[in-house]
């Protein structure tokens, strides 16, 4: 897995991108609330939201899953990040926050060009020629967050035994990082790093158990991966590559294969839960 990941992982590394360190604290924030310790989980939740807004869909997804657990400890881990810069250093800190406010309604790059620009669904739209105006693409990414909290919610009742909330749990991490990457509000082609992790592991799956549907996992991998290679090239070259976009299909091939993947979990865990006592 870390032969196949460290692929996709170097380029955050070469230019600084702190997208490692959010990976690390939502798969922290999901490895605390499986083993019980809520507050492990609410401060890394917290401290991901601090570096990059958008770790806030795992935040949800977990709040549904662990209601009572998470939500007054993940305020409170909320409360004192945001409020520490003030009490260090309350000009400055809050002259930064007017100028991040400033800052996202100033920059908007969802109608570049094919060729650059934000790198999600949107910009798979704008290549099929179907331009979505942000308000209307907005509401799409909103929908799709509804979508990940309602089947969060379904499975919700399938948490008994620990296998279970463990396929919960994942399906919680891993849906929030497509939504990321697929539906985020800023999403460039270093933001994919976030499912490099992911990505290796679904190969890895795909290779062992084998399925019909494994070619999706090999398939995203492989588009995610072509990104990275593609600038390799002079410009001339790495400039088609941009316009074929492969990391949002990618995505989607990936998000298929999950979707698949986590539905044979689901009924694997709940018939397993159903057995009698004493089946073996």
């Amino acid at each position: 897995m870390l032969i196949l990941s460290l692929p996709l992982i170097a380029p955050n590394i070469k230019n600084g991108q702190v997208n490692p360190y959010v990976f690390l604290l939502m798969t922290g924030a999901v490895c605390g609330a499986l083993r019980g310790n809520f507050w492990w989980a609410a401060w890394s939740l917290a401290l991901a939201v601090a570096f990059k807004v958008y770790p806030i869909s795992l935040g949800l997804l977990l709040l549904i899953i662990y209601p009572r657990q998470l939500l007054l400890r993940l305020l409170i881990a909320s409360a004192v990040l945001f409020f520490l810069p003030l009490f260090l250093k309350w000009d400055y800190s809050w002259q930064q926050y007017l100028l991040w406010f400033e800052k996202l309604a100033s920059e908007d790059r969802t109608m570049q060009s094919i060729d650059r620009g934000y790198r999600d669904f949107q910009k798979i739209l704008m290549t099929w020629g179907l331009p979505t105006s942000i308000r209307t693409y907005r509401i799409m990414e909103v929908l799709a967050g509804m979508v990940l909290a309602a089947i969060c919610l379904k499975w919700r009742g399938l948490v008994f035994t620990p296998r279970s909330e463990r396929t919960v749990g994942q399906f919680a991490l891993f849906s929030s990082l497509l939504w990321c990457t697929l539906f985020g509000p800023a999403t460039e082609s270093a933001t994919y790093m976030l499912l490099a992790i992911p990505a290796a592991w679904a190969v890895l799956i795909g290779a062992t158990t084998g399925g019909n549907n494994r070619f999706l996992a090999y398939l995203g991998y492989g588009l995610l991966l072509a990104m990275l290679i593609g600038q390799w090239f002079p410009k001339d070259i790495s400039y088609h590559v941009r316009v074929v976009n492969p990391q949002p299909y990618g995505a989607i091939a990936l998000g298929i294969w999950l979707i698949w993947y986590f539905r044979q979990q689901k009924v694997a865990v709940a018939g397993q839960e159903n057995r009698p006592p004493h089946s073996t």
